[in-house]
């Protein structure tokens, strides 16, 4: 399941980043900014463990490599989405542990804060604190990270801690080199400062920014990445709008968002794969008898759309390497549901030519085709396909594993009767197939479905959502 599982990231992160940008600094209104030129006292800013703070030289300066003084900026930098950037030099520190750090949220009446440490080492984190009586600190950190830049630890960086609702950034030079996910408790409000402990610095050209509110786009983009989802994966294409199996409704479906597509192989009488569910044409197009027999210039001859709609009059029956090239172009999936094992060997050759083998869920009932496809392609994922599972013996799930399975691919029903810890215990994922309500996404999800086949993918693309923004919801209040 090692080859899904990546693919499965990967579609995450593709998908997050259409609304959620997480490399670039978000600029907003400025609402306090200083370079110290001018200014000799700290008029407004509060103090705490040190009253060592001075402005020497045009940069603001903590002389001292002992104890953990902080520094508050003044009030107007009060705020709850907010950014702070600063030149910082740290000089000296007591031992490379040590460090210096800006934070947001930092609350008065209580010692809690969210601020972003940047060791003497380089080491940097997002980190929550509280400060007990002892002055002592008790932090989460949420993200550390090491970006070694090949300068001196003593060299001049710019700093920069974002927080928006329950994410926190940290940028070093204009690079972002930390991001976390706060936990609810932390989104309060409070003033952005400055912590150090047992370091001497120097700081220099503060601006503090009030940033925009998360979107719901964007709540529901963090939510796709905290929440486990299930691919949406469209039956023989977006079979709702579209004729099935044609390069129309493939492409239709990954347009609406789906993960992936589910296609039918079969292979003609020259050795073509193409998309086809039934072993005979007169359903789904102006031919007739069966396509076996069919030469592929017959098969891509006839009208695979107009029986579903006059609008899709001359739409053809689609190849699989068609397929194949317009899923990885778009990075996304194809489920292949084998009708005939004669094409499995082509199947894998149109893969392995295309680079694809990552992108393709390989569906059969038989051991025997599962060991092929894993001897063709060994990182290949295979499915096993049936019909609606009832209660099954110990070593059902077992069994699918000893045979070379990565997964089970289950009509849905509610309740499954089949006993889903036994697959967890092999490893093993479960997809269901055909979901075609919101009602049954739902409870799919509720039973940790990794993959919903439909015929619908914007109702369950939009049903998914929906979870996520409720999840959400709960996070960023």
């Amino acid at each position: 399941m090692k080859s899904f599982a990546l693919l499965f990231l990967g579609l995450a992160c593709v998908l997050s980043a259409q609304v959620l940008d997480m490399t670039t600094p978000m600029h907003g209104d400025v609402v306090y900014q200083e370079n110290f030129d001018k200014t000799t006292s700290l008029d407004g800013f509060t103090f705490f463990s040190s009253d060592k703070w001075k402005i020497e030289n045009g940069k603001l300066t903590h002389p001292n490599t002992s104890g953990t003084p902080q520094l508050l900026l003044p009030k107007e930098t009060l705020g709850q989405d907010m950014a702070i950037q600063a030149d910082i030099t740290m000089l000296q520190a007591a031992n490379e542990t040590r460090w210096a750090a800006i934070f947001l949220r930092h609350l008065e009446d209580k010692p809690v804060f969210t601020q972003m440490p940047v060791r003497f080492n380089r080491m940097n984190e997002i980190a929550d604190g509280i400060i007990d009586a002892n002055n002592r600190f008790n932090w989460r950190v949420y993200s550390p990270t090491h970006t070694p830049d090949g300068k001196p630890a003593t060299a001049t960086r710019t700093h920069r801690l974002e927080i928006r609702g329950s994410i926190a950034r940290s940028f070093i030079d204009g690079k972002c080199v930390c991001v976390a996910f706060l936990d609810g408790s932390s989104v309060h409000p409070g003033r952005a400062g400055f912590s150090l402990s047992s370091v001497q610095v120097e700081i220099d050209n503060i601006v503090v920014e009030k940033l925009p509110p998360l979107s719901m786009e964007e709540k529901i983009a963090v939510a796709k990445l905290n929440v486990s989802l299930p691919f949406v994966i469209a039956h023989r294409g977006f079979s709702e709008k579209f004729p099935e199996n044609t390069l129309e409704a493939v492409k239709g479906a990954l347009e609406a968002g789906a993960d992936g597509v589910e296609i039918d192989a079969r292979i003609s009488a020259d050795g073509v794969v193409y998309c086809l569910h039934d072993d005979t044409l007169d359903r789904t197009t102006n031919g007739t008898g069966r396509a076996r027999l069919k030469t592929i210039a017959e098969l891509r001859e006839l009208d695979a759309g107009s029986k579903f709609n006059k609008q899709f009059e001359g739409a053809k029956i689609a190849l699989f390497e068609e397929v194949v090239k317009v899923v990885k172009e778009k990075d996304a999936t194809v489920l292949v549901d084998l009708k005939e094992s004669a094409a499995v060997d082509a199947i894998c050759d149109i893969l392995i030519k295309h680079n694809a083998t990552r992108n393709a869920l390989l569906d059969t009932g038989s051991p025997a085709i599962a060991k092929k496809y894993r001897s063709r392609i060994p990182d290949a994922t295979v499915i096993c396909i049936t019909g609606v599972p009832g209660p099954r013996k110990n070593d059902f799930a077992r069994n699918l594993k000893k045979n070379g399975f990565d997964a089970l691919f289950a009509q849905f029903q509610s309740p499954f009767l089949f006993n889903l810890k036994d697959l967890r215990l092999q490893g093993l994922s479960i997809f269901f197939w055909t979901i075609n309500n919101p009602n049954d996404v739902i409870n799919a999800w509720k039973m940790g479905a990794d993959g919903i086949i439909t015929d619908r993918p914007t109702m369950v693309r939009e049903t998914l959502d929906r979870i996520a923004a409720k999840i959400t919801d709960m996070d960023f209040k």
